[in-house]
């Protein structure tokens, strides 16, 4: 019998596969991050630009402030809903839902905590063969991912 011909996989069907599981990832160590309770935590695996800058000054001024982490973020749904793979580096936009649950604890042991969802908006570039946030939005879940 003749073997069938494959199917040629679409590039940005695949492209949007990795930047998913990138983004997965950057949501999963950006809140191990915070928990770490560590400034000098290595962010720059998933993150560049002003959210690197960003969090790393939250993270900073949480210190300062003695201000400790716990808990966890999860990844619940989203999509790429912008991908542009001719840009140099590529870029692609990320529409998200994720569970909150991180809190802080201040130093007289004030604990804040969200436990909620948020509705994300997240700029991703490629750079080394894996997808960084470079720009990082929260909204309320009304909006975006979440809604």
């Amino acid at each position: 019998a003749p073997k069938p011909t494959p199917t040629p996989v679409d590039p940005t069907v695949a492209a949007k596969a990795k930047v998913l599981a990138d983004y997965k990832r950057f949501i999963d160590i950006k809140a191990r991050g915070y928990v770490s309770n560590i400034p000098t935590f290595p962010y720059e695996q998933v993150m560049t630009g002003d959210a690197l800058a960003a969090t790393k000054s939250v993270v900073a001024g949480a210190e300062l402030a003695g201000i400790k982490y716990s808990g966890a973020s999860r990844f619940l749904r989203g999509e790429v809903t912008a991908l542009n793979l001719k840009a140099k580096p590529a870029t692609a936009t990320v529409q998200a839902c994720v569970f909150d649950g991180l809190k802080s604890t201040s130093k007289r042991g004030k604990v804040t905590s969200l436990q909620d969802e948020l509705s994300r908006e997240d700029q991703m570039v490629l750079l080394d063969g894996h997808w960084k946030a470079t720009e990082t939005n929260a909204f309320d879940k009304s909006k975006g991912g979440c809604a």
